[in-house]
């Protein structure tokens, strides 16, 4: 049975990925900006020397949140800033949208167990706290949980990784320019609420100056990507 998880990021060159444990294989996706910032390109990355290898370009600038759906192995991602919600072929990397409801901030994406999709989104204004938000994966019309996730800046200063673990509990991670710096939370997924799990902490107990773009749990051990490019361990 193939298995689909995930890893979302920003960083050196990830600015969102996938692992896809097919035949015992893992393959790590991620999407790169180019120059310009106009394009992104659907890398795989090899995990233990962070070697990238271009797939192809996804045809559309700022690719940051991705998941994978299990059932079919589709891997959706977001464009951020205007909140497209894309479908990408990973023998290709060509993407193909699926819907831009309203424009606003799409960050982290992450399928359930059982198998709906996740956002976190900007859906008052560009201004306005973060919310949860499913996603309906025909049209990507976003629907709001709650009145919002606990408030941790303005658009530029979101929750960013999303992951569900193997008890179905939804896990959220902050960037660095957050209120309180990058720190886990744990989100419920029937009101949109954000509890604090702790300040994500380096060996030394000190707390990292990135932020956590992407979370994932493989083999009940939870990862973070960061924004200054590094793949992490996390203590639930």
């Amino acid at each position: 049975m193939r298995r689909f998880a995930v890893v979302t990021g920003i960083g050196f060159l990830l600015l969102g990925g996938a692992i896809n444990p097919a035949a015992a294989q893992l393959t790590l996706f991620g999407s790169v900006p180019n120059l310009a910032g106009t394009d992104s390109s659907l890398v795989t990355i090899n995990p233990g020397t962070a070697a990238a290898s271009v797939v192809g370009a996804i045809g559309y600038a700022h690719v940051a949140g991705l998941a994978g759906r299990p059932s079919d192995v589709t891997l959706f991602g977001t464009t951020g800033n205007n909140g497209q919600i894309l479908t990408i072929n990973l023998l290709t990397g060509a993407g193909t949208m699926v819907g831009s409801p309203d424009g606003l901030p799409v960050g982290g994406l992450a399928f359930s167990p059982g198998g709906t999709l996740y956002a976190t989104c900007s859906r008052a204004s560009f201004s306005g706290p973060d919310t949860l938000c499913s996603v309906n994966q025909i049209t990507g019309f976003l629907t709001s949980i709650g009145s919002g996730l606990e408030y941790v800046g303005t658009y530029n200063r979101p929750f960013n990784g999303l992951a569900f673990d193997g008890s179905g509990t939804l896990y959220a991670s902050t960037g660095s320019t957050a209120v309180g710096g990058p720190t886990l939370y744990t989100v419920n997924t029937t009101t949109g609420v954000a509890t604090a799990v702790g300040q994500i902490r380096n060996s030394m107990g000190v707390q990292i100056t990135s932020g956590v773009q992407g979370l994932e749990f493989v083999g009940g051990t939870l990862y973070g990507s960061t924004a200054a490019g590094h793949l992490i361990t996390i203590d639930t």
